[in-house]
């Protein structure tokens, strides 16, 4: 009813890999397409002979059938399937340009979390030679399969990119420094089942001594670290926050042995970073950043690139704070999740609920410092169907070109409903030479203000005063004004 009548949906209603478990009760439910068969036993699956007996049986009207069917075509006719002329079309696959467009996406990813003394961006001039630390320096991520892996032409590595851009001017050192210990399997029985997952958090004596020595021996230390697809992977959940493998405790040491020390962090999900922004002087955030991500990563050490990424998720202090966990509702009850954090999903929790966090919704550092003024909106009365047109002037006020990602977040001070303390309305990336200042504007349609009324069910913006909150995170508020809505 809500899909097909009320969004008027056209396409097509398709499982994920696995994820169909009836057959009479799927089809009404509206599904069209069963996807993740196993070719052995394809007859078996529950749109194959059990669809047909059931249509036999009279359990579903062969009419229901036909218009699934009529869905499938429809999206077939739509994007030329059928048409030969235009399914065999030859593209362009990995091509110099799509190459350079994952540098730059991965470039622009990189989030600069902490820079004590200005570190970075690495003075390679000044240096003779460089410690790099880590498995994830040598490890792979876009191997493919399942959800979060990619799987590229090519992946640089950021040891192999470190000894193909900086190895004529410096000697670089590796050293492993901690062994991936954990080990992922995916689940059987054609992916009805979750992935079990052996862990391991041991710290490797050895590699450990190894890595120090390393570190005290090297003019500045790299140690790039963080998850693995063990740990950020589909079919299975982690059960703690903390970095695996002893990495908190190698970490620590090599900054004693070396305090020029760099930490990256490679990872696709947050991991507790406390003890690590109390001890690292510099920190990067650096994700699975595909097959130039060691090529981005080692730009934005150097200063080549001035890393602008923004984190996605907030930090916590532990995993203890989040909402999951603190109403007592992870992994469940008898096999039962509830979202009892109803509308506080992510910063809007920790926002509302006024934690303290390590690294805020919104949250990353330049090499150079932006300056915001003149915030102002075309009008300061909106009626429901409008828009309104935040401007602002953004100033780079130092000394290298860079990017801010300007934050724009809307509050509801009086409202009938709980509301969050603040939700991000909209935002914009603003690239500035040294010195230049440029104005900016953020459009938020007063549609996007409103909040779904289970009373009502509809979505509905209530008349009033709202507060908009121009921004550079969650926690770091620049500017802000007011508008009545009518």
């Amino acid at each position: 009813d809500i899909l097909r009548d009320e969004w008027g949906f056209k396409g097509v209603y398709v499982t994920d890999w696995g994820a169909a478990h009836s057959t009479v009760k799927s089809a009404i439910a509206g599904l069209d397409l069963e996807m993740g068969t196993n070719i052995e036993n394809y007859d078996d699956w529950y749109f194959a002979n059990p669809l047909i007996e059931a249509v036999k049986k009279g359990e579903i009207p062969e009419s229901l059938v036909d218009e699934k069917v009529r869905n499938v075509l429809r999206v077939m006719i739509k994007t030329k399937i059928l048409d030969p002329k235009k399914r065999f079309n030859q593209g362009s696959i990995n091509t110099p340009e799509h190459q350079q467009a994952a540098y730059q996406a991965a470039a622009e990813a990189i989030v600069l979390l902490k820079n004590k003394e200005d570190l970075l961006p690495l003075d390679v001039s000044s240096v003779k030679s460089i410690a790099v630390i880590g498995d994830n320096a040598t490890r792979k991520h876009s191997n493919g399969g399942l959800s979060s892996e990619i799987k590229a032409l090519y992946e640089i590595t950021p040891l192999e990119a470190i000894r193909t851009k900086l190895g004529d001017r410096v000697k670089v050192n590796y050293a492993q420094g901690y062994e991936k210990l954990s080990t992922f399997i995916e689940g059987s029985n054609n992916g009805q089942n979750a992935g079990s997952f052996t862990d391991g958090n041991q710290l490797n004596e050895e590699l450990l001594k190894e890595a120090v020595e390393t570190a005290r021996n090297s003019d500045v230390a790299i140690v790039i670290g963080g998850l693995n697809h063990d740990y950020d992977t589909e079919s299975s959940d982690r059960q703690y926050m903390e970095l695996p493998y002893g990495q908190v405790q190698l970490i620590q040491e090599v900054v004693k042995a070396n305090p020029r020390t760099i930490v990256v962090i490679v990872a696709g999900s947050p991991v507790n970073m406390a003890a690590l922004d109390i001890c690292a002087p510099s920190i990067l955030w650096a994700w699975y950043n595909g097959m130039e991500g060691g090529n981005a990563l080692v730009d934005a050490i150097t200063g080549k690139v001035n890393p602008s990424g923004k984190m996605p998720f907030t930090t916590p202090v532990a995993l203890e704070q989040s909402p999951d966990v603190a109403l007592g509702n992870f992994p469940g009850r008898d096999l039962k999740v509830k979202y009892e954090e109803d509308i506080l999903v992510g910063y809007r929790w920790y926002d509302t609920k006024q934690l303290p966090v390590v690294y805020p919704f919104g949250y990353g550092l330049s090499y150079t410092d932006f300056s915001f003024a003149g915030l102002s909106t075309d009008k300061k009365s909106y009626g429901p169907d409008e828009t309104v047109k935040v401007t602002f002037t953004l100033t780079n006020t130092g000394k290298r070109d860079g990017a801010e990602v300007a934050q724009l977040y809307v509050s509801d001070p009086e409202c009938s409903v709980m509301r969050p303390v603040k939700e991000l309305k909209g935002f914009k990336k603003v690239f500035l030479k040294a010195g230049e200042s440029k104005q900016a504007e953020i459009d938020i349609p007063i549609s996007s203000l409103a909040f779904y009324s289970e009373a009502q069910k509809q979505f509905v913006v209530e008349p009033g005063t709202f507060i908009l909150n121009l921004a550079t995170s969650a926690h770091d508020i620049k500017a802000d004004t007011s508008i009545e809505v009518r």
